[in-house]
């Protein structure tokens, strides 16, 4: 029997913060990651900051951001090194 990861998670459980930050974490450069609208309106808002919000979550793991129709591509970007 193959153990399952502690990463899986159920298809039925919501993504979290955390997963989506593990997620965004593994990323290379120029690979990208899809955020669902109702995933970023559930863990953003969908108010005036969202996109503030969205921005700095981003940064903070070394992506940039667009909105789509679908919702929000994040997209891996070379680390910076200095």
């Amino acid at each position: 029997m193959v153990p399952v990861s502690s990463t899986c998670r159920p298809m039925t459980e919501p993504l979290s913060l955390p997963i989506l930050q593990m997620q965004l974490d593994r990323l290379v450069p120029g690979q990208g990651l899809h955020l669902a609208t109702a995933d970023v309106e559930r863990m953003f808002g969908y108010n005036d900051v969202a996109t503030g919000r969205i921005r700095n979550f981003a940064d903070g793991h070394g992506c940039m951001f667009a909105w789509c129709a679908t919702g929000v591509q994040f997209v891996k970007l070379p680390r910076r090194d200095g």
